[in-house]
């Protein structure tokens, strides 16, 4: 008896097609949208319809029809996204089709990331204790969630997930809050400040006085804003400490570049706003979940099948150089009589440049108005 062999996956238009390119793409995002594609290949799926209405084909999309379980890590993860969906409050997920259908859509990474581990939340504990050592026990995975917006500033954009534990240090209750970047791009967010954010911010003293006016502006209000709702949720919602997480890639330099910033205007900058990675995740994981972390791995964090499709200079290439101190930075610190510049991380450099340029721009303007008085 023969057996006939298993039919070979021909796609109609290879992973990489030059139809692919989307022209509005920053460069990290076109590396996040070819490594897609090329996952979805790898899955043996063709590549998707943009609408039910469209028939232009997306390189990471499914197609129009696809069972859901294709575009989740597996029963875990989908349960917990059933449950999301039933038992949320109003601050809710997107439309399934975007769930079911679109390989670049963050709360379809959050779901794979956290959803695995929302009916065992101790299984993130190694992760949690890479931030707070004195993490014990991980009480609660929440994915999307916003609290009572009456109690804190309007409660302010949401937190992508919300991972509740408990201390060693006398059983206190503590949070990570998480506000997590993929593909995004950063200067297309639509959060906006209301006064009530700029008031709480100046009255508050864990911000440097006039933080608001440096902080107003695309790319930081969404680390500026919800560190803000954590600070209130330590105050008024029974917790011993908590902090915003800001997680990303570990080479995507935009997201680190902006935490920076926004941390530099905290006089206590760990206590409020501190980095983490999807990297550091599967990293600190992996050991007692390898499946779980070889997919992440290769469907979100491994560039290396797309590396001949970046563009020169891309971080995913190379990996940044520590930076010098600007002509901008290293003005500002001699007029302050300093002389050491100690900072080796490429993103803190950068952040301080950007505040040196405000800087440097501001004090042009007063010295103009200065001598025309």
């Amino acid at each position: 008896m023969t057996i006939a062999p298993e039919p070979v996956f021909e796609p109609e238009m290879p992973w990489d097609s030059p139809k692919f390119r989307e022209k509005n793409d920053t460069q990290w995002m076109a590396g996040c949208r070819w490594l897609a594609s090329w996952w979805r290949e790898q899955q043996g799926h063709q590549p998707g319809e943009r609408t039910d209405i469209s028939e232009t084909l997306v390189g990471a999309m499914f197609p129009v029809g696809t069972d859901a379980e294709h575009n989740f890590f597996g029963p875990n993860a989908t349960a917990a996204l059933e449950h999301r969906v039933l038992e949320g409050a109003e601050f809710g997920v997107v439309a399934t089709e975007v769930l079911f259908r679109s390989l670049l859509e963050k709360q379809v990474l959050l779901f794979n990331a956290f959803g695995e581990f929302t009916a065992r939340p101790n299984a993130l504990l190694p992760w949690v204790q890479t931030i707070d050592p004195t993490a014990a026990e991980v009480l609660e995975i929440r994915i999307e969630w916003q609290p009572d917006r009456r109690l804190h500033h309007g409660g302010g954009p949401g937190f992508d997930a919300f991972v509740e534990y408990r201390s060693r240090l006398r059983g206190a209750r503590r949070f990570l809050a998480l506000e997590c970047s993929y593909a995004e791009d950063p200067t297309r967010a639509s959060l906006t400040t209301k006064p009530r954010h700029v008031e709480a911010t100046d009255e508050s003293p864990r911000w440097r006085a006039g933080a608001p006016r440096r902080l107003d502006r695309p790319g930081l209000r969404q680390y500026w804003i919800p560190t803000l709702v954590a600070q209130s949720l330590v105050e008024h919602g029974g917790y011993d400490a908590g902090r915003l997480v800001a997680m990303s890639c570990a080479a995507n330099p935009d997201p680190l570049l902006a935490t920076n910033y926004v941390r530099a205007e905290l006089h206590d900058p760990d206590a409020s706003l501190v980095l983490s990675s999807f990297d550091a995740l599967v990293d600190a994981l992996a050991p007692a979940h390898p499946e779980w972390a070889h997919y992440i791995r290769r469907r979100y964090l491994d560039f290396t099948p797309v590396l001949h499709l970046l563009e020169p200079g891309d971080p995913r290439v190379s990996a940044p150089h520590a930076s010098a101190a600007s002509e901008a930075l290293c003005q500002l610190l001699a007029m302050g009589g300093r002389t050491n510049f100690a900072a080796t991380d490429p993103s803190q450099v950068a952040a301080l440049e950007v505040r040196a340029a405000d800087l440097v721009a501001d004090l042009d303007v007063f010295w103009d108005a200065l001598d025309n008085l």
